[in-house]
């Protein structure tokens, strides 16, 4: 081990990002040692002495991902040690410690300060890299989509909840608001939003496609299409199709959610001859419509989820995606 530390998190964002070099930072990969973080230490301080909410993250700069994502509260002027025991290869990694943005710390002046303690070590040959859940989707998609808090959306609740099972993950996002499954093949046919190394594709669109009425047959050959990418970019990955949440059958975004519905319907027919055609073929399906209970409450607007949706989607997401990898 060549250097043991603790030192503050602004040097170690500094160092991570090839002496300041931010134009090329995290592209570079081979700075000749890696790092061991065994834990971050936060002190935090507000002078009215209430809790304060904190926020630390874990993420790969160059995958737009994470790999760590959690909340806690701490009272004001006490220091936490969260462990973090894991390696991490130099030039890629982004390190965050920081105030929550939520109604527990609003109004207030919060001072905080945190500390990574590990070692600098020599950059390991065989590093094995965490799996690579590069999530695609639209608003729905959007990871602070309607949710109370960043984590209490339904992809990190899949990702906690996979990294607890003994699944070592990772999550990429790649979701825009108000594009569709037809949109995003376009967008994949120019090139864009590849990223270095993905190991599960999870495919969650539908909403968009019925607000632009793709036909089944354009939404299957849509499908085949994001076969043929996996294919071509990541060919050992997953490639799992999710059958997204219904909308409020009582109404959705000035429409009738019904309606809307029997769209999604012929959708998830399409998904399932899709799978079924391509069994054997590292290809699944997830299904988060049939079960999700037709209740208001958790929508917000009859499309997009509110905390109570996310919580419930992120529930049926785990289950699908731990019968796939067999936890």
């Amino acid at each position: 081990m060549a250097k043991n530390f603790p030192v503050d998190t602004a040097q170690i964002f500094y160092d991570m990002k090839n002496e300041g070099t931010t134009t090329t930072a995290f592209n570079k990969e081979d700075k000749g040692y890696d790092y061991y973080i065994e834990s971050i230490t936060i002190n935090a301080y507000c002078v009215d002495g209430l809790p304060i909410e904190m926020t630390y993250q874990i993420g790969d700069k160059t995958q737009f991902s994470v790999d760590m994502y959690r909340e806690i509260i701490i009272n004001s002027g006490t220091t936490v040690t969260v462990p973090v025991n894991q390696n991490i290869k130099g030039g890629r990694y982004d390190l965050k410690f920081a105030k929550s943005l939520t109604a527990i710390n609003t109004g207030r002046t919060i001072v905080d300060r945190s500390f990574v303690s590990g070692w600098k070590v020599p950059m390991i040959s065989n590093f094995t890299e965490k799996n690579v859940i590069l999530c695609l989707g639209d608003s729905i998609d959007v990871l602070s989509s309607y949710v109370t808090r960043t984590i209490g959306h339904r992809n990190y609740t899949m990702l906690n909840n996979l990294r607890e099972s003994g699944f070592d993950c990772r999550l990429a996002s790649v979701a825009i608001s108000g594009k569709s499954l037809s949109q995003f093949v376009e967008y994949f046919k120019q090139g864009l939003f590849k990223i270095r190394k993905a190991d599960i594709l999870l495919v969650q669109h539908g909403a968009n496609d019925i607000g632009q009425s793709v036909s089944n047959a354009a939404f299957l050959a849509n499908l085949n299409y994001m076969k043929s990418y996996r294919n071509a970019n990541y060919p050992t990955a997953k490639l799992v199709i999710v059958k997204v949440v219904p909308s409020n059958a009582t109404g959705a975004y000035a429409t009738d959610g019904t309606a809307r519905n029997l769209v999604q319907a012929g959708y998830n027919t399409q998904i399932d001859n899709f799978v079924s055609a391509n069994s054997g073929n590292n290809i699944y399906s997830i299904d988060c419509f049939t079960s999700f209970p037709q209740v208001s409450t958790n929508w917000a607007d009859g499309v997009h989820l509110t905390q109570a949706g996310h919580d419930l989607a992120g529930d049926l997401l785990t289950i699908g995606m731990k019968t796939i990898l067999g936890l």
